[in-house]
């Protein structure tokens, strides 16, 4: 990937429980992701970053390799993918997952 210079924040589109999810529902929401991807013949999961609704940070794709989360090649380019667990059209995020993001992104930003 060419060196970023903008960054997507996505939400994942699926209901997000009440209660802060468990570590064991978000590995099981990332393979799921990751299955999703595999099918649609991407190498990974699209996304670089996603954030749970407890606020953890997870690693999805590294950010030297190109996502596959902004629709097509050449918006990916330079393109940082966050996705947020959660169907933000339904609801909110979580407190804890807008926190999260905004220190992710302030970390992205002044690497």
């Amino acid at each position: 990937m060419e060196k970023p210079w903008r960054i997507t924040v996505h939400h994942g589109g699926e209901e997000q429980p009440d209660a802060p999810v468990s570590k064991r529902a978000a590995i099981d929401r990332m393979r799921s992701y990751q299955s999703a991807h595999f099918q649609r013949g991407w190498a990974d999961i699209g996304y670089h970053f996603v954030i749970d609704g407890a606020g953890r940070i997870w690693e999805g794709r590294l950010t030297r390799w190109q996502g596959a989360h902004a629709g097509n090649a050449d918006l990916n380019r330079g393109n940082i993918g966050i996705c947020l667990m959660g169907n933000y059209e339904e609801r909110q995020p979580s407190a804890e997952q807008v926190s999260a993001l905004r220190s992710l992104l302030t970390w992205l930003t002044t690497e």
